[in-house]
């Protein structure tokens, strides 16, 4: 997310929660892991393409600002808040994290 904010193209893996950030050729670069050769793909298209280094990153940051500021945040919390506080513990099952 640093990265992003700070309006630069990511190349992340696809594991853990990268995928819910990153969407493929758009803000960031999304590749499998232990891929060497996809890896040097996309650094070799970046350092070749100003522009694809531009567009990416700004759309890198553009996300970043939209979906993680202070704003959005304290919006989500109090959506999980108002959720908690309103649930019928008998009508939820174990396991369930239907306020999230």
């Amino acid at each position: 997310l640093e990265a992003m904010a700070a309006g630069l193209a990511v190349i992340a893996t696809d594991v853990g929660g990268a995928s819910q950030v990153v969407t493929d050729n758009n803000n960031g670069f999304i590749i499998q892991p232990d891929d060497p050769v996809g890896t040097l793909d996309i650094l070799f298209r970046l350092l070749k393409t100003e522009t694809l280094r531009r567009e990416v990153g700004l759309s890198a940051r553009q996300t970043v600002l939209d979906r993680y500021n202070m704003k959005s945040k304290i919006e989500q919390l109090a959506r999980i808040y108002n959720c908690l506080l309103s649930a019928d513990d008998n009508s939820r099952s174990e396991g369930d994290s239907f306020c999230i």
